[in-house]
């Protein structure tokens, strides 16, 4: 299903925040909120450095953005940086309202708030929220999997066999 990123993010902020003295799943919900901003967050033109997600400054009710804008002058050429703190908080009538801080420059402002505000209502699959390879219950799985041959593995234990081997893109079984 289908869900704005601002919310899917949320939700990864609110496991984050909530996860108290449960570190697993502190750190898998900030994976999964690095790994959505690294993926679905504005980068290039001008936003060259990408974006990072603020965890000290943010909570499940706002979501803190830190990015650089690499401005050009009129002939073309790259001449300095402003820093830029969005901040995203919901909104009884637009789902969200985002405010970007930082110096205008150029009147950047504008176009940062068009390109965040496009980029967080762009709707993304919650399978992105699903383990990614490596992640620890891949790691889990592949534990407790008998290794072919030493046991004749049932066949829940060979499908799974077969889902960890095209991870690692071996599809000839």
């Amino acid at each position: 299903m289908k869900k704005p990123l601002f919310a899917v993010i949320a939700a990864q902020a609110s496991r984050y925040y909530r996860a108290c003295n449960r570190e697993d799943i502190a750190s898998d919900a900030r994976e999964q909120i690095e790994r959505l901003v690294k993926n679905h967050m504005p980068s290039g033109s001008g936003i060259d450095h990408g974006v990072q997600f603020d965890f000290e400054s943010s909570n499940p009710d706002k979501l803190i953005f830190i990015t650089h804008f690499h401005h050009m002058n009129s002939n073309g050429f790259y001449d300095g940086w402003t820093d830029h703190k969005v901040t995203v908080t919901p909104s009884l009538v637009n789902d969200i309202d985002v405010r970007i801080g930082g110096r205008d420059r150029n009147s950047i402002k504008d176009y940062l708030l068009d390109t965040f505000r496009y980029a967080l209502r762009a709707r993304v699959d919650d399978g992105t929220l699903l383990v990614a390879p490596g992640d620890a219950a891949i790691a889990h799985l592949r534990a407790v999997l008998p290794e072919p041959g030493s046991v004749k593995a049932h066949d829940a234990d060979a499908n799974a066999r077969v889902f960890l081997n095209r991870l690692d893109g071996d599809f000839s079984q």
